[in-house]
Formats: C-alpha cells, sequence, structure tokens
C-alpha cells in the first residue's frame, strides 16, 4: 500500500471553512470541563428530540450557558 503524495483534496476542502476558534477554547478548558459540555449539550439533544422538533433557542441556551463558565 502506497502513502499519497499530498494532502486529501477533501480535507482540504473542509478546512477552508473550519473556525478553529472554536477548537482552540475548547482545548483551553479542563477533560472535566469539556465531559461536563457534552453532557450538557447530550440533554439539550434529548429535550429537543423529546419535543419532536429542533426548538429554535436550544443552541443559544447552550452557548449561553457555556460562556457563564
Amino acid at each position: 500500500m502506497t502513502e499519497p503524495s499530498g494532502p486529501d483534496p477533501v480535507v482540504e476542502a473542509y478546512k477552508k471553512n473550519l473556525d478553529r476558534s472554536l477548537i482552540r477554547q475548547n482545548l483551553q478548558r479542563s477533560i472535566q470541563e469539556r465531559l461536563e459540555a457534552l453532557m450538557e449539550l447530550q440533554a439539550l439533544r434529548g429535550r429537543a428530540a423529546a419535543l419532536g422538533s429542533p426548538h429554535p433557542d436550544a443552541m443559544t441556551d447552550f452557548e449561553g450557558r457555556l460562556e457563564q463558565r
């Protein structure tokens, strides 16, 4: 099996639209903070699924709670 000679064009296309500031912000958090944020997101998803349709303020609510930390 041979190694590719250059960067994967699909990966490069996705990298153009990637907001790296969100990745940096998340990496500044401790592992515990990341896990708590993930659990909050899963709970939010569960509540939205229970409603039967996406709630328009769901992500705003989640983002607001993250900024409070």
